[in-house]
């Protein structure tokens, strides 16, 4: 996980997984290391893909990145 992590914070972009067990522990690695994030959504498992992207577009649109930088953020 901690090469996407990288990936992600290199690109500047928000890590999308359905990863909830052991992303939050990697996540907080990551960070303890000195490594910053754009943010990590973990969607709940299920969640089909046209939800998902209806919820990207508002967050595109209504949402502000700074909200997620660094912080993982539950999508129902």
């Amino acid at each position: 996980m901690l090469r996407f992590l990288l990936w992600a914070a290199r690109e500047g972009r928000i890590l999308i997984t359905e990863d909830v067990h052991t992303m939050p522990g990697h996540l907080t690695n990551h960070l303890q290391a000195g490594h910053h994030s754009p943010g990590v959504f973990v969607i709940s498992v299920g969640y089909s893909i046209g939800q998902l992207v209806s919820h990207l577009e508002l967050v595109v649109h209504a949402g502000d990145s700074a909200d997620y930088q660094n912080t993982i953020t539950h999508i129902p």
